[in-house]
């Protein structure tokens, strides 16, 4: 995969929205709970490790803007975990390269349109 992707990025939602949380193992749990896991597994660290470059953080608001744009102009439902790829280039949280590929993974098992308006 490494030679496919170059440096891919983590994107997710903060585990504590205070800076002084940063980091502290306290998680605050917000829209997407499972890109905020409480404790990374000893299979899945070491991956993490050897594929992912970088991580990036937004907020819960970001995450929620993120999937009314993806209703708003694709009909396309999406939970929170699936719109935070969206939220990071909507606030420019990810700024891509002008030369630079970008693939987002969307899903949207755990949410409904009515949801998503109601937002």
């Amino acid at each position: 995969m490494r030679g496919l992707v170059q440096g891919p990025r983590s994107i997710r939602e903060p585990p504590d929205p205070r800076p002084a949380g940063m980091g502290s193992g306290r998680g605050v749990r917000g829209q997407a709970d499972p890109l905020a896991p409480r404790r990374v597994g000893s299979l899945v660290f070491p991956i993490t490790q050897s594929y992912v470059s970088d991580v990036l953080l937004v907020d819960d608001h970001s995450i929620r803007s993120g999937q009314r744009a993806l209703w708003r102009a694709l009909r396309l439902v999406a939970e929170p975990a699936g719109a935070v790829g969206v939220a990071a280039l909507l606030t420019g949280a990810y700024r891509p390269v002008p030369s630079e590929r970008v693939a987002l993974v969307i899903s949207g098992a755990n949410t409904t349109p009515s949801s998503i308006e109601a937002s």
